[in-house]
């Protein structure tokens, strides 16, 4: 566990360090929102203009810093000869990778956090207020999902068991969410 958070404090260093990626990984999406926020009027299909901008920075933000954060750093490494310098080490392979994926999801959350602040700051944005509805056909993960929403206060969600391709749509859904439809692919 030692060698592990010593390789996460490692990660962020080198993360915040490198002005590049802490320019278009971090900052970038906070720019955006502040650009198109003051682009945008007050609304957007009856929705204030902001709480949209928001969602979808977010959607921006957790792909920007999944693939420019993780994937090309890994690659990047990898073509530099990091990663076989680093099998010589005595840092085994589940500390390293856990810490380059614990470090990014760091970022992530941080740049979460930052643009909620933004938007309510700049905006006044107020988050998510539609109803979002979770299916899925496993009943074990229905459960765990109502208890983590429980837990969280969260109360503009529902879960029901069941299958995708059965739901009919009764009602306006701000978010679908599909982890398993991968199953319905021949």
């Amino acid at each position: 566990m030692r060698l592990f958070l010593h390789q996460l404090r490692a990660e962020q260093v080198l993360f915040w360090r490198n002005r590049e990626a802490a320019f278009f990984i971090f900052v970038f999406p906070l720019m955006l929102y502040l650009l198109l926020g003051a682009l945008y009027g007050e609304e957007i299909d009856g929705i204030p203009s902001s709480d949209v901008l928001l969602a979808g920075l977010l959607g921006y933000g957790a792909a920007n810093t999944s693939f420019g954060g993780l994937a090309i750093l890994l690659v990047v490494r990898r073509e530099a000869g990091i990663l076989k310098r680093l099998r010589s080490t005595p840092l085994p392979a589940w500390a390293y990778l856990g810490a380059s994926l614990v470090s990014i999801l760091i970022v992530f959350a941080v740049q979460t956090v930052a643009l909620f602040a933004l938007g309510w700051a700049a905006y006044g944005a107020s988050g998510p207020r539609r109803f979002v509805r979770g299916i899925d056909v496993n009943g074990r993960r229905i459960a765990m999902a109502r208890r983590a929403a429980a837990r969280l206060g969260i109360g503009n969600v529902t879960y029901t068991e069941g299958d995708a391709l059965d739901f009919k749509g009764d009602g306006e859904v701000a978010a679908a969410y599909m982890l398993d439809i991968v199953h319905h692919i021949p």
